[in-house]
């Protein structure tokens, strides 16, 4: 009977509810006609709440982080709301790129396997939240960018030049473009860009060793049966 007391608009905590939900519901009321929102911070909320059912609420609102803005202009758990769409946040992404920045590190001393484990891993669970948002483009610029980074990682593991041949080589690329890759001085982030190692680390040997794409968890959310 507690549960029914709550408003619909909560989606804290609550049965098949949940923050995606949460987001559709502000898209909505925007879309309706609402142009501004107000942000309001419950200080310490869980601290000061009274979790007996049976008492009223007493909350102390902060002041100083309560925020009246047009809804274009605010940013809603990761998520903005643009032209009609909802979108990512610049924070959003730029907490992403970090992220991914720092799974496909040449200083993490594991091995690619486990390299690529881990930054799926990661790819995965943010494209099952975030994709909720209009952002097939950007789920391929993103993938572009994230398997560049991941050739980067493959050519600075292999660090010396021979081993660099030879890899290239036990992948399939012709001699003479994979000597020309080994002994280029170009440094890693240029090189990924090579036709040699774009052929030897393709989109399907890519795939293979398990690399997630954002473009493929944002079609099964928007497009499955």
């Amino acid at each position: 009977m507690f549960d029914l007391a709550f408003s619909d608009s909560s989606f804290g905590f609550r049965p098949k509810r949940g923050g995606q939900q949460s987001v559709q519901q502000v898209h909505r009321l925007i879309k309706a006609g609402n142009r501004f929102a107000v942000d309001v911070y419950l200080s310490k909320f869980f601290d000061r709440v009274n979790h007996d059912p049976r008492i009223a609420l007493k909350l102390k609102i902060n002041e100083v982080k309560i925020c009246v803005a047009k809804s274009s202009e605010c940013e809603y758990l990761g998520f903005s709301f643009r032209s009609g769409y909802i979108k990512w946040s610049e924070k959003t992404l730029e907490r992403f790129k970090e992220r991914v920045r720092r799974l496909t590190n040449r200083n993490w001393g594991v091995s690619m396997h486990y390299q690529l484990f881990k930054l799926s891993q990661y790819l995965r669970g943010w494209i099952n939240y975030f994709g909720i948002a209009n952002g097939y483009q950007r789920c391929l610029d993103l993938d572009h960018w994230i398997r560049r980074r991941v050739r980067m990682a493959y050519w600075r593991q292999w660090r010396k030049p021979r081993t660099k041949v030879r890899s290239l080589l036990k992948l399939g690329v012709h001699v003479r473009t994979a000597v020309a890759c080994g002994i280029s001085s170009k440094g890693p982030w240029r090189s990924s860009k090579t036709p040699g190692i774009q052929q030897a680390l393709s989109l399907a040997f890519l795939k293979s060793e398990g690399l997630a794409s954002l473009r493929d968890g944002w079609i099964k959310l928007h497009h499955s049966q």
